[in-house]
């Protein structure tokens, strides 16, 4: 006699396969491997030989549980490294900073610091592996100019409180930001630098994943200043957040 599975059962075994798959160890497992001395990461190969550090920079809710698998699957290929999250894992001697999320906080501008401190030490023999995950926006904390945490803190839960799409707040978000919207790249450079971002939006646009550490950014001041003045009421004045026209 054929048993019919309720439409519960269905659902529960597609969300525990769905969260299965997503998991770092499985992305990770199956898609970065090491042939004949190549690191393989997707459709990316970078010649181990050819670069004389391995370090792991990273911030974000899974970066943690990234940099474990990162770790399984290199092992002392890895040098060293420096992962701010709010769920740590252990992963060889990649440091991992336990931070604050969803808001801002000095401790993550601590962390952040320090991981922007080893990034601008690298050079033209690094090769840098860099998760990127959810929740890196307010992990990797790196208020610029003249920027108080207490005004990013303030802006943040306004903006959040808002109502507006994600995208839109990761707007803001880098225009006020040391880390953001592609200035992680260029503190590291002239490092390889491989990105592995893990997308939580649905556009999948990785300048939108952490408000994007390692992609170039599509908006300007002007957009960020057009959001404050549309969503951000409990804002005295723009330039109280060090945005100016």
């Amino acid at each position: 006699m054929s048993t019919i599975r309720s439409s519960i059962d269905i659902a529960l075994d597609a969300l525990e396969a769905g969260v299965t798959n997503a998991h770092p160890r499985s992305v990770i497992g199956s898609s970065v491997m090491i042939d004949d001395g190549m690191l393989r990461v997707g459709d990316e190969v970078v010649d181990l030989a050819a670069h004389n550090r391995v370090l792991v920079f990273g911030g974000g809710n899974a970066v943690g549980r990234v940099a474990a698998a990162l770790y399984e699957c290199l092992g002392d290929r890895i040098d060293d490294g420096i992962i701010v999250t709010d769920d740590p894992a252990s992963a060889g001697p990649i440091e991992m900073r336990e931070r604050t999320h969803p808001l801002p906080s000095q401790p993550n501008v601590a962390g952040t610091r320090k991981l922007l401190e080893y990034a601008c030490a690298t050079d033209e023999d690094t090769l840098a592996l860099v998760p990127v995950t959810g929740g890196g926006s307010a992990l990797l904390t790196a208020p610029s100019g003249e920027i108080e945490l207490d005004d990013m803190v303030a802006l943040t839960e306004s903006l959040l409180r808002s109502g507006a799409p994600i995208s839109t707040i990761n707007t803001v978000r880098r225009a006020v930001s040391d880390v953001e919207g592609g200035k992680l790249a260029e503190k590291l450079a002239p490092a390889t630098t491989v990105g592995l971002v893990f997308s939580d939006v649905t556009s999948d646009d990785p300048a939108v994943v952490a408000s994007g550490p390692l992609s170039p950014t599509p908006t300007t001041t002007a957009d960020a200043l057009n959001v404050l003045e549309e969503y951000n009421g409990s804002v005295e004045s723009l330039d109280s957040v060090g945005i100016g026209r």
